[in-house]
């Protein structure tokens, strides 16, 4: 899965990291972000977080240079496989599957 932002983007793929790459095409840093797969990502509209949905029923946002800046969920008995940020600032939505 790949999650494009006009100078970044970044590629998702198990067991749990994602990788920021730059315009170049040189991966600028790897992160460990999930037990499990990383299901979805997406950059907000600024390019300046990253959102991530795990497994692990965990949805993270992140910094544009990889850091984590908060845990928003954690329900181990869902996985997250939708989301997006909204043009309204300080919003997301996210839909949850239980399984």
């Amino acid at each position: 899965m790949f999650s494009f932002f006009p100078q970044i983007s970044s590629v998702f793929h198990l067991p749990g990291k994602f990788h920021i790459v730059g315009k170049t095409g040189r991966v600028e840093k790897s992160v460990e972000a999930h037990k499990g797969a990383v299901l979805a990502g997406r950059w907000s509209y600024d390019g300046s977080a990253l959102l991530t949905a795990g497994e692990d029923g965990q949805v993270k946002i992140w910094s544009r240079s990889g850091m984590l800046r908060s845990t928003l969920t954690q329900n181990s008995k869902s996985h997250v496989n939708v989301m997006s940020w909204q043009t309204v600032p300080n919003f997301l939505s996210f839909c949850e599957t239980f399984v």
